[in-house]
């Protein structure tokens, strides 16, 4: 779900994506970093202005 929302809107944040799925923020960093290390999702751009790449 988190890499159909990134695919979707590039500049989602954390934040939104827990809302939509309905869990914490925590989790959502949890999964993000789960993904990041499997190297399906980055990051480019800084932390404010940056966009999440599905890979």
């Amino acid at each position: 779900m988190i890499l159909e929302l990134v695919k979707s809107d590039p500049g989602i944040t954390m934040k939104e994506i827990s809302e939509k799925c309905n869990v914490s923020v925590k989790t959502i960093k949890r999964d993000i970093e789960e993904l990041r290390s499997a190297g399906k999702l980055r990051r480019e751009g800084g932390r404010k202005k940056g966009n999440w790449v599905a890979v």
